[in-house]
């Protein structure tokens, strides 16, 4: 019997989350003590509600079911990677070589329990949701929320949008629409003189400072516009919102990511979170 994550392929939530366990050792070394599930909406959610026993309050993902039925679902990000890290001491795996993103570095903790990293995640969190709420203003973004066998049923592809796109209004909107973009360039602005003087946010090594930091940049700015990883790049990369942003402003952060994602993200971790609709498919 395994623990249990449940994520969202397409949220960037999800995606740093997937990431940060698979650099823990649960993608590889201890693959047997963690089972990783892909949600799908909508009939996930009703299996989900079932699940948790909770039929009225909002569901987000990703969800870590704990393998001890008298231990409580964890539903944050971070309360999911602690609960991972305690686990991957428990199983001696607080050093271990990452030999699945193909470089000899040794993660311990990611440094998970850091009242930098804390912060430096919460903050990002904030552009996160700042680039959720921006979501919510296009009329264009709904159909990377969309499967793409709908795309493909006359009139199903407006409907099941529609639908879908008010449902994430109700559920995140008051909220995330309220963020600022001088709150989330105040954070971009830290963020990009730090790294023009280090590596890494936090300390000289990879934290799970770090992996937020690259997962709200990849949602803004992707390497590769045919294949995101998460769904809102696609989708705001269409309005090119960001580009005299990073060219001009904060010219450290993008290579910064691209490096980050070429030293520390493996081909194992892409399979589980690559968004399979392109810019392509989305517009038919």
């Amino acid at each position: 019997m395994a623990d249990e994550l449940v994520y969202f392929r397409g949220s960037p939530w999800s995606l740093k989350c997937v990431w940060a366990a698979h650099l823990l050792g649960f993608g590889t070394i201890y693959q047997e003590k963690l089972i990783f599930s892909e949600y799908n909406f909508p009939m996930g959610q009703l299996g989900l509600r079932f699940r948790l026993g909770d039929w009225s309050s909002p569901i987000t993902i990703p969800i870590l079911f704990p393998k001890a039925s008298s231990e409580q679902p964890l539903r944050s990000s971070y309360d999911i990677l602690h609960f991972l890290n305690n686990k991957a001491e428990e199983y001696k795996t607080s050093n271990f070589n990452v030999a699945e993103t193909g470089n000899t570095e040794h993660v311990s903790s990611l440094s998970l329990k850091d009242e930098q990293v804390i912060q430096w995640d919460m903050r990002l969190d904030t552009v996160m949701r700042f680039l959720r709420g921006l979501m919510m203003k296009y009329d264009d973004i709904t159909p990377y929320l969309v499967p793409i066998p709908v795309h493909y049923i006359p009139g199903a592809l407006s409907l099941i949008s529609s639908i879908q796109k008010k449902y994430f209004i109700s559920k995140y909107g008051e909220v995330d629409t309220q963020i600022s973009k001088e709150e989330v360039e105040n954070i971009l602005r830290e963020a990009n003189e730090r790294l023009s003087q280090s590596s890494f946010l936090v300390g000289e090594k990879l934290t799970y400072a770090d992996i937020s930091l690259a997962t709200a940049l990849e949602s803004m700015a992707p390497e590769d516009p045919e294949r995101p990883i998460t769904v809102m790049a696609p989708a705001l990369n269409t309005h090119s919102l960001f580009k005299e942003m990073f060219d001009r402003r904060f010219p450290r952060l993008l290579p910064w990511k691209k490096q980050i994602l070429t030293d520390h993200f493996s081909p194992n971790v892409e399979k589980q979170v690559l968004v399979p609709l392109t810019m392509k498919i989305a517009r038919l």
